[in-house]
């Protein structure tokens, strides 16, 4: 995922997560790309996502951000 999000900009050093909140499309395209390329499993961008890194953000609430982004690239039955 942060891989992924650097080659659309994501600045060195930036957690991947805040872009959950600043460019979800972003994210959003990552996992639609995934999806493309045929993977089967999507994990959302919360590898980082800890209370001490976030400092204070809904930690909750942007869990629930990644796994919709995540659960939205898959359709509404799950798969592709």
């Amino acid at each position: 995922m942060g891989t992924s999000l650097a080659a659309l900009g994501l600045p060195p050093g930036e957690w991947p997560e805040r872009w959950l909140l600043e460019r979800p499309e972003a994210i959003s395209a990552v996992h639609a790309a995934q999806v493309a390329a045929g993977a089967r499993v999507v994990l959302s961008c919360t590898f980082g996502l800890t209370s001490a890194r976030v400092d204070g953000a809904d930690l909750p609430g942007l869990a629930r951000r990644a796994v919709a982004l995540a659960r939205g690239a898959l359709g509404p039955l799950g798969a592709r």
